[in-house]
This record gives structure tokens, C-alpha cells and sequence, in this order.
């Protein structure tokens, strides 16, 4: 009696594996069977169903969704945001970010100058570019840091909601 142990054993010594069953097929008739006899004769209505099968997914490849287009920026400001490790903005970029009040205080941190000077210029009913926000970033000697958590600080000491709107971001 053979045992198929490739399973996963349990804490326990004792084996979960069950029987292995094996057919025993002389030589002589392996040579007379056609084993690929059956897939290549398909009833007419199973061929019909799978040639229009096959035509509809060749036209859904064909008919796929192209990708959602960046916005196009220079070399310079392509170097500034993959110093913060972020992507070019699609040109669809539709992002609303509302302030949440503060629960500890607004105690001083490392980026709090560049949030603060963000801040200004957005509530001075001025716009800023995403590379802009970036390059603000990086002058004020901080390192990188997700768009998204740059944006809600800056929205929380601005008080007010901010937009994204392809790569402009401006004060609701």
C-alpha cells in the first residue's frame, strides 16, 4: 500500500495522506490508443460555440480601453517629482481633500514651513502645480513623502478644502 505524503504533515506523526491508485495498462494497447482523438473532433454546434468565442475575445482585445494620458511636464520637472518618487498627474486627476481639525495641536515639524508657505500661497487665491508643491517640498530640506499626506496637511493649516485638477491644485 503506497501513500501520497507530499501533503502537508500536522503536528502529529500520523500520516493525512490517502491511498494512491494506479491503473495498470498493458503496452500493446497504449500503441493502438488515439488519446488526442477526442479534442479533435468537436461536434458542429461546439465548434460554432467556440469560433464565436474566439471571435469576440480577438474583438475585445482589439476594442481595449487605451490608458488614461499624463499630463505633460519638461525634463526639469519630471527630475523634481521622481526625486519625490511620484508620477506625472493623469490628466484626469480629480482629487478633493477636506481639512480635519486638530486633535493634539499643531506642534512644529520638519515640513511645517513648507506646509504653512503652501498654505498662503493657496488661501492668496493663487494655484500651485504639482511640481510646484514638490519643489516647495524639496527646498524646505525634506525628503520624500506621499502627495497625498503633503496635501491634507497643507489643507488642514489652510482650513480650507483643496482641489487637484490635473496637475493644478487650488483652494476651494
Amino acid at each position: 500500500m503506497a501513500t501520497n505524503n507530499n501533503t502537508r504533515k500536522p503536528a502529529s506523526n500520523k500520516p493525512r495522506a490517502s491511498r494512491v491508485r494506479s491503473v495498470t495498462v498493458p503496452p500493446a494497447d497504449l500503441a493502438q490508443m488515439d488519446l488526442s482523438a477526442a479534442t479533435l473532433t468537436l461536434p458542429a454546434h461546439l465548434a460554432a460555440a467556440l469560433q464565436t468565442a474566439t471571435a469576440a475575445q480577438q474583438q475585445r482585445q482589439q476594442t481595449r480601453k487605451a490608458p488614461t494620458p499624463r499630463v505633460a511636464m519638461t525634463a526639469a520637472e519630471l527630475a523634481t517629482l521622481e526625486r519625490m518618487k511620484w508620477k506625472a498627474p493623469y490628466v484626469t486627476a480629480d482629487l478633493t481633500i477636506s481639512p480635519k481639525p486638530a486633535k493634539r495641536g499643531r506642534k512644529a515639524c520638519k515640513g511645517g514651513a513648507a506646509y504653512n508657505a503652501a498654505a498662503a500661497i493657496l488661501t492668496a487665491g493663487q494655484s500651485l502645480k504639482v511640481t510646484e508643491l514638490a519643489a516647495l517640498w524639496l527646498a524646505a530640506g525634506n525628503g520624500p513623502k506621499p502627495f497625498n499626506a503633503i496635501l491634507q496637511q497643507v489643507a488642514n493649516r489652510a482650513g480650507r478644502t483643496i482641489q487637484q485638477n490635473g496637475a493644478t491644485i487650488a483652494a476651494a
